[in-house]
């Protein structure tokens, strides 16, 4: 008899709806617009849903929007709100959906920057992502909608010295290939370095919203001879640094 209790509560909360939060950014700053999604998931399709959501800021709060949806086919029911952070801070975001005696809640922190920071996490695996990063730069094919939801800008893993021998054409095409791309290994020998220096360069004109994250490794022979630095500010004027 046990078991079958055991057994039947599991089975009911496995079908039981669930309220989740979602958002287009994870560390939002002062004057960017950010989308939330309060989403109901689970329901019994065709039932109505009255779905609300606040931001709580120290001991004041505000509702931002609010709605009454009805769960579609797949039982989903998805309020939108959109919201802009005049100021920086903490701030709690609180989703509240309700169907008769039904009671659903969901909250969220949210820290919100003066101006944009950045968290660049690698190989962050889904279901265990430290606590806010803005970035995955392995995200996987299958995984750009899991961390798009969650407000993670997901990154393609590149090469560059894994491939040292192919032309520089086959590195522009790969490093123009995403929205973002992560390039490991980028550096090596003064053999090398001058082809991947270039590609990088040709990349960088091509797609220039690209975001573009380099780990350098070996190049230090490329710069050993350049007493007058002329490389160094040559490199960082071709990436985009300051």
């Amino acid at each position: 008899m046990a078991s079958l209790l055991l057994a039947a509560g599991l089975l009911a909360s496995l079908s039981a709806p669930r309220l989740d939060l979602y958002r287009s950014r994870s560390v939002p700053w002062v004057g960017q617009r950010v989308s939330y999604e309060a989403a109901v998931q689970g329901a019994a399709p065709g039932t109505p849903w009255r779905i609300s959501v606040g931001l709580a800021d120290g001991g004041e709060s505000a509702r931002i929007a609010g709605d009454t949806l009805t769960a579609d086919d797949r039982g989903a029911a998805v309020l939108e709100a959109d919201y802009t952070f005049a100021r920086a801070g903490w701030y709690d975001l609180r989703a509240l959906a309700v169907h008769e005696d039904q009671r659903l809640e969901a909250t969220l922190r949210v820290p919100v920057t003066a101006y944009r920071v950045d968290f660049a996490w690698y190989q962050a695996e889904k279901g265990h992502e430290l606590r806010w990063p803005t970035i995955q730069l392995t995200a996987g094919p299958d995984d750009a909608e899991y961390w798009q939801r969650r407000g993670v800008l997901p990154a393609r893993w590149c090469g560059a010295m894994c491939g040292k021998d192919k032309p520089m054409e086959h590195f522009v095409r790969g490093w123009t290939s995403k929205p973002a791309i992560a390039i490991d290994e980028f550096g090596g020998s003064a053999e090398y370095f001058p082809k991947f220096h270039q590609a990088l360069t040709e990349a960088r004109k091509l797609r220039p919203d690209e975001f573009i994250a380099v780990w350098f490794c070996g190049w230090y022979e490329y710069f050993r001879d350049d007493p007058t630095h002329k490389r160094i500010r040559e490199t960082r004027w071709n990436l985009g640094g300051g």
